[in-house]
């Protein structure tokens, strides 16, 4: 879990929900498991990714010729739209439509990379960050781009004013080591050697 990242309240909910299925691991979040959780099927098939569900049951169509992550990317997409959202996009007007994206998108993103798995980057450039998070969640990177921005995005201001005490911490340390790595070189004449 990442230091001064606060999660919004959907955040902590699907955390606690994985956490009932003892989701500890980024690889066991199991799509067929999640679906299920849901009340959702998946079926793959040869077409664009969507879903449709009614009072009856939900069902997630995924493209079976997509790779993994892509896939993963749209289940979460797609659920996102069964567990929020009412109606049928074709009935419903354009500003409607791009705010139901706009909530699946960041469902998506906190639904494939909740907040309590995702590892603390320390030292890590954020493209680094980015390409593990890809790794480790099985999404496509511009998806753990995504996520990534979202997270600095939350950070809480202690974690600025952690960050900053940090560099001047360093700073201060690089200084001490540079100013006892100079009286080192200097040749130290014992005081004896004054007296006459």
């Amino acid at each position: 879990m990442i230091p001064y990242y606060r999660p919004t309240e959907n955040e902590l909910l699907i955390c606690d929900l994985y956490q009932t299925l003892n989701i500890n691991y980024p690889h066991e979040l199991d799509i067929d498991q999640i679906a299920a959780l849901w009340g959702a099927d998946i079926v793959y098939y040869e077409g664009k990714p969507h879903a449709f569900w009614n009072e009856e049951g939900s069902v997630i169509f995924l493209n079976n010729s997509d790779s993994i992550p892509k896939q993963r990317s749209d289940f979460f997409h797609e659920l996102s739209h069964i567990v929020q959202h009412e109606g049928d996009q074709g009935n419903l007007p354009g500003l409607f439509v791009d705010l139901q994206e706009t909530q699946a998108w960041h469902f998506s993103l906190i639904a494939s990379m909740p907040h309590y798995l995702l590892p603390v980057p320390l030292e890590m450039t954020k493209d680094v960050y980015v390409r593990l998070l890809a790794d480790e969640f099985h999404v496509p990177q511009e998806l753990a781009a995504d996520r990534v921005e979202q997270i600095v995005s939350r950070l809480h201001d202690d974690y600025y004013y952690q960050r900053e005490n940090v560099e001047l911490l360093k700073s201060k340390i690089q200084i001490a080591v540079s100013f006892q790595r100079l009286n080192s070189k200097r040749k130290v004449i014992p005081i004896n050697k004054f007296k006459a």
